[in-house]
């Protein structure tokens, strides 16, 4: 039987995972619709570890923008949103109560969208048992990341769509 560097690689990757317990973390809610300006200019998420180590977690927002193919790409805007607290440490089974205020324009002439990123970072906060001896020993770090979505939306917004043209398109296989 011939056995594959790759495959054998990826056997270990996978060894390693199964001894390394992947902390897990909620975000409630993973979406939320904002006015821009008065009290629902200002809203609150949970962030859940029910995990059984404690975790970090950082809490930013990014403008999202949609390319007609469907791919999203992403702007900071820490400038039009506050954060608090942005940063937290979570003990097992501990919830925090994020806050999230709009601080953009009170007036935008149509809605606009956001992420709410909620990233595990990569810190060690309980030294293991592992890595406490003088032995070499590998681990791999899976860290959960939740992009929620976040509309601004004014009062008096309809939908304005318009269709530019029609063009035939043609599958693989030649056919309409």
């Amino acid at each position: 039987m011939k056995i594959s560097f790759a495959s054998l690689l990826l056997s270990f990757a996978i060894a390693l995972t199964a001894t390394v317990p992947a902390e897990a973390f909620k975000l409630i809610p993973i979406s939320r619709v904002f006015t821009p300006a008065g009290s629902g200019a200002t809203q609150s998420y949970e962030i859940v570890n029910d995990g059984e180590e404690p975790i970090a977690v950082e809490i930013s927002v990014v403008e999202r923008n949609v390319a007609l193919d469907g791919r999203e790409s992403y702007a900071p805007a820490d400038e039009e949103f506050l954060v608090y607290p942005p940063q937290m440490i979570l003990n097992p089974n501990q919830t925090q109560v994020v806050r999230v205020t709009w601080l953009g324009d009170p007036q935008p002439l149509q809605e606009l969208a956001y992420r709410l990123i909620a990233e595990q970072l990569p810190i060690e906060l309980v030294q293991s048992a592992a890595t406490s001896t003088t032995q070499p020993t590998g681990a791999v770090q899976v860290a959960l990341r939740y992009a929620g979505s976040i509309f601004i939306r004014p009062n008096n917004v309809a939908a304005d769509v318009v269709l530019d043209g029609v063009q035939s398109q043609v599958d693989p296989a030649g056919a309409p």
